[in-house]
């Protein structure tokens, strides 16, 4: 992936594919730069499309304190694969909304980019790896973070934003609501995706003969099986053992 985001593009396509690019004396003071179209070969390519839609920023409602958007910026470096195989580079403009469950590129201070979900396959932020699967129980695509994977399972993370009503404090008075969000975990494994607990047992029954390896390797680092950055560390255990 270093790889990708290294390679020197020659060429420079302004956005007219998306729609997003007849601001450029806007999108500077953003700090939005144009999505480059790179080949599987590394060459510079004519820019493809990724079908989506500009819409309202969803900024927080009036004295509510949080974001709906998973990172606190929009300074955030993503590589996009297609379906069709192309792959473009975004760079320090990109987010993920909770509430929509969608990818997004800022336009302007009011208005983003929502990528269509059925036309990506995966998406690197800041080298972390996400990816898109159709997700029978809620009959649609759904973006989710990828873990980790080994022996043909994948654990992935899904975000939801939720408005939690504070109410009043007898010394505070009214108090602001907050947008929360929320993840749960799944387990893929041949276009079947099954929601788990993210807990010991639930992440030891995943292993089968490498169970007594797991324990061991968990409590020999001190590790723990509800710490995103602890699971990464026990797929990179199973894959290099």
């Amino acid at each position: 992936m270093k790889c990708i985001l290294s390679l020197h593009v020659t060429t420079i396509f302004i956005l007219t594919t998306f729609s997003l690019f007849g601001q450029q004396s806007s999108v500077t003071e953003t700090n939005f730069n144009a999505l480059s179209s790179i080949s599987n070969a590394g060459a510079p390519n004519t820019i493809g499309t990724a079908s989506g839609s500009s819409s309202m920023f969803s900024s927080s409602p009036t004295n509510v304190e949080g974001s709906y958007y998973v990172f606190e910026n929009w300074e955030n470096n993503a590589v996009i694969e297609l379906n069709n195989g192309k792959k473009y580079v975004l760079e320090q403009n990109f987010n993920i909304n909770a509430d929509k469950g969608s990818f997004e590129s800022k336009i302007s201070e009011k208005s983003v980019y929502i990528f269509e979900l059925d036309d990506i396959k995966r998406v690197s932020i800041n080298y972390s790896p996400y990816v898109v699967k159709y997700f029978k129980i809620e009959n649609k695509f759904v973006l989710f973070q990828e873990l980790g994977s080994y022996n043909g399972k994948t654990l992935l993370k899904d975000f939801k934003a939720e408005l939690i009503q504070r109410g009043s404090d007898p010394y505070r008075g009214k108090l602001n609501d907050q947008i929360v969000i929320n993840s749960n975990y799944y387990i893929s494994q041949d276009d079947e995706i099954i929601k788990i607990k993210l807990k010991k047992s639930s992440i030891i029954n995943q292993f089968d003969n490498e169970s007594n390896a797991v324990k061991t390797f968990m409590k020999d680092e001190k590790l723990s099986f509800k710490e995103d950055n602890d699971l990464r560390k026990l797929f990179r255990f199973l894959n290099n053992s």
